[in-house]
């Protein structure tokens, strides 16, 4: 046969096709590698900024939507009042613990979870909430924000804000689903701060849970559109989820 370099034996130079193709096939892999780590790049989450920040115990009032949240009074710190998300041992919510609740004022025990300004204080077992009196507090109306179109992920506020790690991405997906699933609020992470918030806690276009279309998207960019608006120092995106999409 006249055509040696046809053939390759392990211990001989490689011919030269062969070689080019071997490093055609390296380059490529290379640049999906690179593409990926761009795509992964995106996401705004950090696996070193957030964790547990320790126990405490909290007297506000408890409004049940879009999800239970505890609200507490102006301070210094927070002029508009403040609203913290809240959820359960495991992977569920306190919607059970929460129900009879609205309209009394509670002391809430548990650890809380910190991701820059989200909050998410972990309620400390069945009795983590407990009704001390009527409620003394007043809590603002939501305060709209307009409307906005946004690219971002939907993340389990629990896991996203330091409960795993790293709480986010393709890899959570199924965890944060069963969170979700479980009553935990799912929030939705933005590419790009709106109100100086970069962290909107999700609902219906009516300000109540959001549906069961929103467990295709989690863990991937989405984008998604509707209308904002703040409770106390939170503000709740009620997305219009007929709009939802895939990036």
């Amino acid at each position: 046969m006249k055509d040696h370099d046809a053939f390759f034996v392990g211990y001989l130079k490689a011919p030269r096709q062969h070689a080019i193709a071997c490093l055609t096939a390296a380059m490529l892999c290379l640049a999906g590698l690179i593409a990926l780590a761009l795509a992964l790049g995106r996401s705004p989450i950090r696996p070193d900024d957030s964790g547990y920040a320790g126990e405490v115990a909290l007297q506000g009032s408890i409004t049940p939507d879009p999800y239970p949240l505890l609200l507490l009074p102006a301070d210094p710190t927070h002029p508009a009042g403040r609203a913290i998300m809240l959820a359960g041992d495991g992977k569920r919510g306190v919607q059970a613990m929460a129900a009879d609740l609205k309209g009394r004022t509670v002391m809430a025990r548990g650890v809380m979870l910190k991701r820059g300004d989200l909050d998410m204080l972990v309620v400390a077992g069945d009795n983590g909430l407990q009704a001390i009196g009527a409620n003394t507090y007043t809590s603002a109306e939501p305060v709209s924000l307009g409307r906005w179109r946004m690219a971002g992920e939907i993340c389990d506020g629990k896991c996203y804000s330091g409960a795993m790690h790293p709480g986010a991405g393709v890899s959570h997906k199924a965890c944060a689903n069963l969170c979700i699933g479980g009553g935990v609020p799912p929030v939705f992470a933005a590419f790009t701060p709106v109100e100086n918030a970069s962290f909107f806690l999700l609902a219906d276009a009516n300000g109540k849970s959001a549906p069961a279309r929103l467990f295709d998207l989690v863990g991937i960019p989405v984008w998604l559109e509707g209308e904002m608006h703040r409770i106390g120092d939170l503000v709740v995106f009620r997305a219009d989820w007929k709009t939802a999409a895939a990036q």
